[in-house]
């Protein structure tokens, strides 16, 4: 799908949203945004308009994002088969109550989390299904945890 706009300022933008199918999976593939720009391009016109600025907290790079998931074995085999990524070793974390195996990625890691005892990935599962169910921000000024819209938050303080 093919998406034009024209801001207030008389600035087109152009681009296109990919919508990734997968029938046989009762997870749900994320959808995928082309710009008509080149990603500096577009960090630059999105930093002068002041979209991109330091955060009050501190934090400053997005580290992960979490998906809770029925079964992790088949979830990963699903994002592998489609991105090609690879994948971590299997690892237990007990905060999020789940094992969970991550893609280390450059602009920051997938993590997909199977729960296995009651905890913040059990409690996304029940209440939303195999979707996002956090963010991890490093770079904050000491940690913390948010909780907004269903989602938590969490913020690492440098080290």
């Amino acid at each position: 799908m093919r998406e034009i706009s024209t801001r207030d300022d008389g600035t087109t933008l152009r681009w296109r949203m990919l919508f990734l199918e997968d029938t046989d999976s009762a997870l749900l593939p994320p959808f995928l945004i082309e710009w008509s720009q080149t990603d500096e391009e577009r960090r630059e016109d999105l930093t002068n308009r002041g979209m991109i600025a330091a955060h009050p907290n501190g934090a400053a790079h997005l580290q992960s994002v979490g998906y809770a998931v029925k079964d992790l074995e088949e979830a990963t085999a699903r994002w592998q088969s489609w991105f090609g990524w690879e994948k971590s070793e299997v690892f237990h974390d007990k905060k999020l109550g789940a094992i969970c195996q991550a893609f280390e990625l450059p602009g920051g890691n997938v993590v997909l989390c199977q729960p296995t005892e009651e905890g913040l990935a059990q409690t996304a599962w029940k209440n939303r299904g195999q979707r996002p169910f956090f963010a991890k921000l490093a770079g904050a000024c000491k940690n913390s945890e948010y909780k907004i819209g269903g989602g938590s938050y969490f913020l690492a303080a440098l080290e």
